[in-house]
């Protein structure tokens, strides 16, 4: 189990490494022009975020008896 949990962490690093190379890159790139390498960093952008919230979910997933539990200790209507 342990081992799945560093499968996800390193995933999210590095998704979370694309969408900031990609995102700063093409931010940095001139705009105007219809500069191909920009509709290629979005396109690439947009996938590893799309990605990352797939990743996301799948932690969470991983945590649902933990969050039913704060949940029913701490939610609106739990014991305090």
């Amino acid at each position: 189990a342990f081992g799945l949990f560093v499968l996800l962490a390193c995933g999210v690093l590095a998704i979370l490494a694309i969408l900031a190379a990609t995102g700063l890159v093409n931010w940095l790139l001139p705009h105007g022009g219809g500069n191909p390498l920009r509709h290629v960093l979005r396109w690439i952008h947009e996938g590893a975020a799309v990605f990352f919230l797939g990743l996301v979910l799948w932690h969470l997933g991983l945590h649902v008896d933990y969050l039913k539990r704060g949940w029913q200790r701490y939610g609106p209507f739990g014991k305090r």
